[in-house]
């Protein structure tokens, strides 16, 4: 399942299940600390994605299991 993704600027991940809810200032469906979770060190982001999460970018990414059904 692919989310939206955006790293703000004191490190907490913010997830959006469409690009349209976060451009509409919606809150962020899920967020959490990306230096201690678990979930989000595994993630699978290519050098691109990370560079621009890095950058405050939002970004798309396959979800590491915080918003699909059991994560």
């Amino acid at each position: 399942m692919q989310v939206f993704a955006r790293i703000n600027r004191i490190g907490w991940v913010h997830l959006w299940r469409s690009r349209e809810a976060y451009e509409a200032g919606e809150a962020s469906e899920h967020f959490f600390e990306a230096r201690t979770d678990p979930r989000w060190r595994e993630a699978q982001l290519d050098p691109g994605q990370r560079e621009a999460l890095d950058g405050g970018d939002l970004v798309a990414i396959e979800d590491p299991g915080f918003l699909e059904p059991g994560g």
